[in-house]
């Protein structure tokens, strides 16, 4: 079995395999997919002696702003193995192949949305955000008061203005550009849907995306505060009933049923600049042992320090530590928020004294975070 990294000329070459894998998936959102999201990802592969395309896994790349800055990291998706060679350990090795050379791009950590948990922590990726998910019924507030209409390309500039605005509140999340809604705009078109605006006078208050294949589905609805109404009405003008219920995806406050589902999962890939954009609430000092059974620069001591108030500063350090060790796993459950210091001393056999875990806590989580991608 040979890996390697496809060239772009050759991505079409997995589209087959999606087709066998992920049959859900109709013809026009691969005719999009392979000709706007594959035309600048990456793509690895397991090949046989026939050169038969046997196994792959496909990195989208996303801007995400986390904490004070911004860097482009990988979305891992279509991670997919026919049938015959399934339980060979080729995903381990694509898993293996693409996180070493994630790391040694620079980028600082790699995210998905798991199949199911169970295939992935295996490889130190731990849960960091549950989406909002919940029925929704639209309402007639036909007071003139708001206007909906579709999206067009002549629109996406003014979505991100509007995005940017809306999500500063958020430490993690992916950057909205005109290109950002550019291609959701295409991508919601191949499911069919598109995106609704909703303006009050000349003000834009609000949009989201859907599709429209079996049912409607709405995804990532993005209101100003205080305008629930707009979006109950936008969600009355789409499905023309207000008995009707329509799954949404990452919502606010207005669902009328509501649950929080475990949804993305982070992989740290370069602790250091994970710690460097964060905050102290108080002066800190601490050298603390990272383990990383995958990415064997990180197996490292990291000098933490930090006046109240300030980002943090972390240096490796090359010398011999066996106290105050954690996994690079439970390292990301903590630095995003998903679970205290406490917590995954307990549950991730991590080596932390008392002061250690006093000291972590004084570091503020990357915690509000706000990831909806599909694709």
């Amino acid at each position: 079995m040979e890996f390697r990294l496809l060239e772009t000329e050759e991505h079409w070459k997995t589209r087959a395999l999606w087709e066998e894998v992920f049959g859900e998936d109709t013809a026009s959102f691969l005719d999009y997919y392979y000709e706007v999201k594959a035309s600048d990802n990456v793509i690895y592969i397991a090949q046989n002696e026939e050169r038969d395309i046997c196994s792959m896994l496909q990195l989208n790349p996303y801007m995400l702003h986390v904490g004070s800055e911004e860097f482009c990291c990988s979305y891992i998706i279509a991670v997919a193995t026919k049938e015959y060679y399934r339980k060979r350990g080729l995903m381990r090795e694509l898993l293996y192949i693409s996180l070493k050379a994630m790391y040694q791009r620079g980028e600082i950590l790699t995210f998905l949305m798991p199949a199911a948990e169970a295939i992935y922590r295996p490889f130190d990726f731990r849960f960091v955000y549950d989406q909002r998910q919940g029925m929704i019924c639209g309402k007639n507030s036909d007071n003139g008061r708001y206007t909906v209409r579709r999206a067009g390309a002549d629109d996406c500039a003014a979505m991100a203005e509007f995005a940017a605005a809306e999500l500063s509140s958020y430490q993690v999340y992916a950057k909205r550009n005109k290109a950002y809604y550019s291609v959701m705009l295409k991508e919601q078109e191949s499911e069919q849907g598109g995106c609704l605006l909703v303006h009050a006078g000349d003000d834009l208050v609000g949009f989201f995306a859907y599709a429209e294949e079996a049912e409607y589905i709405i995804r990532e609805p993005l209101f100003r505060e205080g305008h629930d109404e707009a979006f109950l009405h936008a969600v009355y003008q789409l499905t023309g009933d207000e008995s009707k219920e329509v799954k949404c995806y990452g919502i606010g406050a207005a669902a009328d049923k509501v649950g929080c589902k475990p949804n993305i999962m982070f992989r740290i890939l370069h602790p250091e600049s994970v710690f460097e954009v964060m905050v102290t609430r108080r002066a800190l000092n601490l050298t603390l042992r990272i383990s990383d059974p995958i990415i064997a620069e990180n197996n490292c001591c990291l000098h933490l320090s930090g006046e109240a108030g300030s980002h943090v500063r972390a240096d490796k350090q090359h010398i011999e530590q066996d106290n105050d060790t954690i996994s690079i796993a439970a390292l990301t459950s903590l630095l995003f928020g998903y679970k205290g210091a406490a917590e995954i001393t307990a549950e991730e056999g991590v080596d932390l004294a008392p002061d250690a875990v006093i000291q972590l806590e004084a570091i503020k989580p990357l915690d509000k975070i706000f990831l909806n991608e599909v694709v």
